[in-house]
Order: C-alpha cells, then sequence, then structure tokens
C-alpha cells in the first residue's frame, strides 16, 4: 500500500485553476506530485496557473492526474486527505473527514510547470503588462480559501506574470493580455512561451 497526503484546503484552491471546458483533458484535473517529504499540488487552464505544496509524509515518490469531479467531493470542513493505492497507482482511494472514494486517475501527461515559471525583470520605464480581470478574480477567490485578503502580480514587462497569495507555499502565473485586442473588446492572451509549455 502506497500513501501520498495532501492539504484538502489546497485541493479545493487549485479547482478554481484547472480547465473545465478543453480538448486538452489532462487538465480537467489537478496534478498531485507526492514526495517523501512534500506534495505539490498543480492545476491550470492554458491561461493560469496554481501551484502549491506542503510538507508530508507520502510512502512513496509518485505522480498523478486527480480528477476534477473526485477533487470537488472534498469538503471546506476536512481536515485530511490521504491518497492511497494498494495496485502501485493504477487505482486509488480519496480519503478525506467526509469521504472515502475509489478512482482513476486521468491517463495523460501533464504539463511540465516548472517551464512556465517566469523570472520577472524590473524595469522602471516598462510598459506593466495587462491582464484579463476574470483570470485576477479566480486568485482572488482561491485567496479567500486560502485564509489570504490579498495577492501581488509581480509584471514581467509583456511576459506572463508571477501571482503571489501572501504565501510562501503558493506559486501563480498569469498570462497577459494583449492590449491591441481590448480595444476592439475582445481578449487575447499572447505569452507564447506558456501557451507552448501547456500544449503536450
Amino acid at each position: 500500500m502506497i500513501t501520498i497526503q495532501a492539504n484538502p484546503t489546497k485541493i479545493r484552491a487549485a479547482i478554481y485553476f484547472s480547465a473545465t471546458k478543453d480538448i486538452r483533458y489532462y487538465l480537467k484535473g489537478i496534478l498531485i506530485e507526492g514526495e517523501k517529504e512534500y506534495t505539490r499540488i498543480v492545476s491550470t487552464n492554458g491561461s493560469i496557473v496554481s501551484i502549491q505544496g506542503h510538507k508530508a509524509e507520502n510512502t512513496v515518490t509518485e505522480v498523478f492526474i486527480l480528477p476534477l469531479a473526485t477533487a470537488k467531493m472534498i469538503s471546506a470542513k476536512d481536515t485530511f486527505c490521504d491518497f492511497i493505492s494498494n495496485d502501485n497507482g493504477k487505482n486509488w482511494t480519496m480519503k478525506t473527514n467526509s469521504v472515502n472514494v475509489n478512482f482513476i486517475p486521468i491517463d495523460g501527461r501533464f504539463p511540465d510547470w516548472r517551464r512556465i515559471v517566469p523570472k520577472p525583470e524590473y524595469d522602471i520605464e516598462q510598459i506593466p503588462s495587462q491582464f484579463d480581470p476574470e483570470l485576477v478574480s479566480i486568485f482572488l477567490k482561491a485567496a479567500k480559501i486560502l485564509g489570504q485578503k490579498t495577492l501581488i502580480i509581480t509584471h514581467n514587462k509583456n511576459g506572463s506574470g508571477l501571482v503571489s497569495i501572501n504565501k510562501n507555499d503558493f506559486i501563480g502565473v498569469i498570462a497577459p493580455v494583449d492590449a491591441r485586442y481590448v480595444e476592439k473588446n475582445t481578449v487575447k492572451y499572447f505569452d507564447s512561451k506558456l501557451t507552448a509549455a501547456l500544449v503536450v
């Protein structure tokens, strides 16, 4: 039997960043990366990314994609979330205070999120990036779940912005809006690095 420990509150926050209508089916889930003493929880819809982590006591190093429908079963009252497998990760059981449910991980290759975390370039003369308010509001919803009230977006010239929710264990990435399309009352994201990295 192998066990991966995950923080239920962080999973609930990660749900907001997952895709719901996308041909890239592997984005309709949450990546769980379990290491011996650490668990990462990653989700993205192709325009925004949430990367969270916490210390854990996992029995093995394991990576799988948690289906969104299963993640949504987690309650705000849950204080723990264990993923247990008796067949080397082919089938899993998610156990919390309120649910004990079996599921099969999404069979797909999740994007390499490490490639898309930007290194902000500070330049007093740079033109600030523009961001879609609806995408920014998703970070605010996640911040509320995580018990925070503010967020900071670090501009990266006209590239993707790095988002902080006042917590050391949260990293967010948001694609900028091409301001030329805002005048036409449409939205277009133009960070090719982010887009390329999320297509696998």
